[in-house]
């Protein structure tokens, strides 16, 4: 019986050393693959490894194809091809526009894709011209690839080169990231390219710049963080956020919703028609705005199933913005290891303040246009700071039919520029979206339930996460 942390901490490093000295490895031998105790981990073992797999694996890798891919890579290899391209400027020019109009077949193509890829100087550098301009380059990249596959006979080839962790894109893509990630000194840079990271490398990286995990900057408004951190505590020791908590509290006692539901001829198991309840009791208390210290006055906005708080905030040099908050989140900080994965789930929610700022950061930094004016996120008090824009709500140019028909979204280029980078809403309706008066183009208020898919920017490994969808809701993807 182990008696003490550290003893168990000895013991559990010594067993796991034992075990990764005994972890049997893939060898080749002859046509076969067989099992070696000898570990070797080097990237090129690894690729050996991995092609033995595929030849092995006739029913699912054609072997026609296996061989036709092995000659692109060796082929790729002549010092040939990137001699021609030593030149080549990536901060100026897109690889992607320069092949697709060379011509040459879709071989061809792929073995300079190849080559690039496989050197590590010109890598990195192919992988941040791709994933640095991705609005741009979606559509063409796109383009070569139909290109590429037509000419070939088929995508699996092109697929290779893109999911290739050794040789191909992902390689390319991963030495760029972690390059970033390294050299960054804000952790916007690090949004701009990816904003399914997760918090918690986030919040490393932050502590490793000596900095606050925050992003963007105050509105000055606010004050300095401090002050933006008092405003938070103003509101939770408001009678609307007692009475908030309260009410949704007592809606998880099932005689308390059993009899509201009986009171109000309510079926207790219809999540819809019971949420309206609460909130219009919650409406009938928040007539009053809060109004704090200095005089800035917050009027609370109630919505549907969301678990995090809104406010609409006038501030007293008459400027307006809206402010989303986590009204779980702890006042002191997080300080127990059960508050830390409270903090976690609720940082992890699709619809709560952590994924939206990422979203709407991410859409922000990359200027795309009529996406909502994010200012600044704190991940201490898990808000969201915007700026308000004038508008009103589409409720007559956008309907459920009309936007689940996507007729209305092909003659708008919001969504499509939001899907070129990556994104896809997966919670469209009217009231994610106001008309902004001025131009009466559509803004987006509300990213939540968003997913992010970009083959330009592949998942990292202890850096990315996968974003959720609580709104049982499928892809709006407007072409």
């Amino acid at each position: 019986m182990i008696s003490n942390i550290s003893a168990a901490i000895n013991f559990c490093s010594s067993k796991n050393s034992t075990e990764t000295k005994n972890r049997p490895h893939l060898i080749k031998d002859n046509s076969k693959v067989t099992i070696n105790a000898k570990p070797d981990n080097s990237l090129a073992s690894f690729a050996a490894e991995k092609e033995i797999l595929m030849l092995n694996d006739k029913e699912y890798y054609p072997q026609e194809l296996v061989q036709k891919l092995k000659e692109i890579k060796n082929d790729s290899q002549n010092p040939e091809i990137l001699n021609k391209l030593k030149d080549f400027n990536f901060e100026k020019r897109s690889i992607i526009n320069f092949l697709l109009g060379q011509p040459l077949d879709g071989q061809q193509k792929l073995k300079i894709l190849y080559a690039l890829t496989q050197d590590p100087k010109t890598a990195p550098k192919l992988a941040k011209s791709l994933s640095n301009n991705a609005c741009e380059t979606q559509l063409n990249f796109f383009r070569l690839k139909r290109q590429i596959c037509t000419n070939v006979g088929n995508s699996q080839l092109f697929n290779s080169w893109l999911n290739d962790e050794i040789s191909g894109y992902k390689y390319a893509y991963d030495s760029y990231y972690n390059s970033l990630w390294h050299n960054a000194s804000s952790l916007e840079e690090l949004v701009k390219v990816s904003p399914n990271l997760a918090p918690w490398a986030l919040e490393n990286k932050a502590n490793e710049l000596n900095k606050e995990f925050t992003l963007g900057e105050i509105p000055k408004e606010f004050g300095n963080l401090e002050d933006f951190r008092e405003l938070i505590k103003e509101i939770k020791q408001s009678n609307f956020y007692k009475t908030y908590r309260e009410i949704k509290d007592s809606f998880v006692d099932p005689q308390i919703k059993n009899k509201i539901a009986k009171d109000n001829n309510i079926n207790p198991n219809n999540r819809f028609a019971m949420s309206d309840v609460p909130n219009e009791i919650l409406n009938n208390s928040a007539k009053e705005p809060i109004i704090t210290k200095n005089g800035t006055i917050l009027e609370p906005i109630i919505e549907s199933f969301s678990a995090k708080l809104i406010f609409k905030i006038k501030t007293p040099n008459n400027k307006t913005f809206f402010l989303k908050m986590d009204p779980y989140r702890p006042d002191a900080g997080i300080k127990t290891d059960e508050a830390k994965k409270i903090a976690e789930n609720q940082d992890l929610r699709p619809d709560m303040p952590y994924l939206n700022a990422m979203i709407d950061f991410y859409l922000k930094l990359n200027n795309v246009g009529n996406a909502a004016d994010v200012q600044f996120y704190d991940h201490q008090t898990n808000t969201i700071l915007y700026k308000a824009t004038k508008g009103t709500e589409p409720k007559s140019a956008i309907d459920e039919i009309v936007l689940k028909n996507l007729y209305l979204l092909k003659q708008n280029n919001l969504l499509k520029n939001i899907n070129r980078v990556g994104i896809q809403l997966n919670d469209v309706h009217s009231k994610n979206f106001i008309k902004e008066t001025k131009t009466n183009s559509l803004i987006l208020i509300d990213s939540g339930h968003a997913s992010f898919s970009d083959p330009l920017r592949p998942p990292i490994a202890g850096k990315n996460i996968t974003l959720g969808n609580l709104s049982g809701r499928e892809y709006t993807i407007a072409c």
